[in-house]
């Protein structure tokens, strides 16, 4: 095992830290976000309605919850 193998280590490491703070991070923000998004006076005439708000939260949560299965 060379320095190669041991820097190819490395860089997998970080690839997957940051790729699950991404996720922790949208996770928890997402509810944030969401009230935001039905918020009128901050969207305008732009504003989503929270059944499509939820939608995309429930889809999310689905999805989320299939990758687990393969990915632990």
């Amino acid at each position: 095992m060379g320095p190669k193998a041991t820097n190819r280590r490395w860089v997998i490491f970080s690839l997957a830290c940051g790729t699950s703070f991404m996720l922790y991070l949208h996770r928890f923000t997402w509810n944030v976000v969401g009230a935001i998004l039905t918020d009128k006076e901050q969207m305008g005439d732009d504003v989503f309605t929270e059944e499509t708000v939820a939608w995309v939260g429930g889809m999310f949560n689905i999805t989320y919850s299939i990758g687990q299965v393969p990915g632990g």
